[in-house]
């Protein structure tokens, strides 16, 4: 049989019995949260027994589980809370403890654990006549699974109107310096968003459990690209992956917007203007410095310079074309005239694509 002695803040122990009533206003700060050390340190080699104690916390008056009271047990990085039953468990090796319990409204407790076997020990705590000015107000919100009531880890958790965090590990987060009437806002990938009302107490501590159920995210299907040797080998998917290409026609865009003439595929191409002289002399016009008209783009097909038409080419062969002018052409196809104007390197079907 273990001994339970309960001491006030002043050190004196209560007459008789296991009820524990405390009588002093201790506010919930960040501090609660803060990690301490273990008030004893184990032998080097020694063996630790660890039990399992449960905690019953009620309301001194009604009798009534208290939920959301927070069980500070030394050497445990963060405190337990109550459940709806307003129990507890944990496990901590064979010795003396000092729990602290706080909960918002209530007296702060502290009670001496001299812990041999496992048991449960039920405690009260007594409703404050006053709260004291000052006691901040504090929303803590557990996120869970509704299947499997696992802790849900980087929800996005608001209060509608308000600011917005992050649940961690434990799929906690906590909200201060607020209280009445709000709507609390739960979403992540995955579950079904939830938007909740709430009422903050004044008082003290508010905690809410929020139940999210799975909900299957319709993903876009894989893409596979398969990219062509050829074109690798030149360049292309280089230049257009560090967004070096100015202009890009794609065998896409040919079939989305089929034409007879290869020239007409150009011509809703930002920047070049087609000069249709004939039907065999067509010329691609880019922006030239101080001539309204423009200059004439120089042709690469298959990274060789060409003197044949445009049109001379069916749309069909191509698989893409690059535009550029300017000091952005590429430096190997910056010819005599190119570096005045600008190029189209045309890379066929052929070359680059089947």
């Amino acid at each position: 049989m273990s001994r339970q002695t309960a001491r006030w803040e002043d050190g004196r122990a209560p007459n008789g019995g296991r009820t524990i009533l405390l009588w002093v206003v201790t506010s919930l700060s960040a501090g609660w949260f803060v990690p301490e050390p273990s008030l004893r340190a184990q032998e080097p080699g020694q063996e630790v027994t660890t039990v399992r104690v449960t905690l019953q916390l009620r309301d001194a008056e009604g009798q009534a589980p208290l939920m959301g009271a927070l069980v500070r047990v030394p050497g445990q990085a963060r405190p337990y809370i109550t459940g709806v039953d307003g129990q507890v468990s944990f496990d901590v090796p064979v010795g003396n403890w000092v729990i602290t319990v706080r909960k918002g409204g209530y007296t702060t407790l502290t009670h001496e654990l001299e812990v041999a076997q496992p048991e449960e020990v039920t405690l009260q705590l007594k409703r404050l006549e006053e709260v004291e000015a000052g006691l901040p107000a504090t929303l803590l919100v557990r996120v869970r699974e509704a299947e499997s009531g696992r802790a849900i880890e980087g929800a996005a958790v608001s209060l509608v109107g308000g600011e917005t965090r992050l649940t961690g590990r434990s799929g906690n987060v906590q909200f201060t310096t607020l209280s009445g009437e709000a709507r609390l806002n739960a979403e992540m990938i995955g579950y079904a968003d939830r938007t909740e009302p709430i009422t903050v107490h004044s008082d003290g501590l508010t905690v809410v459990d929020l139940v999210m159920a799975v909900d299957a995210v319709v993903l876009p299907p894989i893409e596979v690209q398969v990219r062509s040797q050829f074109l690798l080998a030149n360049g292309v998917y280089r230049r257009i992956d560090s967004g070096q290409v100015m202009r890009l026609l794609t065998r896409e865009d040919l079939e989305k917007f089929p034409v007879s003439f290869l020239s007409d595929a150009f011509s809703n191409v930002p920047g070049v203007r087609v000069d249709r002289q004939t039907l065999g002399d067509t010329k691609l016009m880019g922006p030239g410095r101080g001539n309204p008209d423009g200059c004439e783009l120089t042709v690469y097909v298959d990274g060789l310079p060409t003197e044949m038409n445009i049109d001379a080419f069916s749309p069909e062969m191509v698989e893409l074309a690059e535009v550029y002018w300017g000091l952005r052409t590429p430096i190997q196809y910056r010819g005599v005239n190119a570096s005045n104007c600008g190029v189209v390197l045309l890379w066929t079907r052929r070359g680059g694509g089947e």
